[in-house]
């Protein structure tokens, strides 16, 4: 989570933000500009099995089916309800399951992520 004053620091770096769909990496390569607290989360929240992520297409069709399975339109959607329809319908959580996860596991891109959002002084 980040609070809305971390992200108008961002906003007003004097340098251009690239690659802010990685915005997590801003946060955690300067701990020198923003506090960072690590917490666990309760296990029944953690399930490696479903990739939960917007990067790719088939990412965005598993979200468009949940949402119309769901009945979703602009009401918020909450985890208990979310974990129980992946329980009920594992089928839905394979459409992304082989997709890697890039900002982990290509070392270059992490490598180029790490340099640009180390930020200088002047935030």
């Amino acid at each position: 989570m980040f609070t809305v004053e971390a992200l108008r620091r961002l906003l007003h770096y004097s340098n251009p933000l690239t690659h802010a769909e990685y915005l997590s990496f801003y946060f955690f390569n300067n701990p020198h500009l923003f506090n960072l607290n690590a917490v666990d989360l309760p296990a029944e929240w953690v399930h490696p099995e479903w990739r939960l992520t917007m990067d790719e297409i088939q990412d965005l069709e598993l979200f468009e089916e949940i949402y119309q399975a769901l009945d979703v339109g602009a009401r918020p959607l909450s985890f208990e309800e979310l974990k129980e329809f992946l329980q009920g319908h594992p089928e839905v959580a394979e459409r992304n399951r082989g997709i890697q996860v890039k900002w982990r596991d290509d070392t270059e891109l992490v490598k180029e992520l790490n340099a640009a959002t180390t930020l200088k002084k002047g935030l």
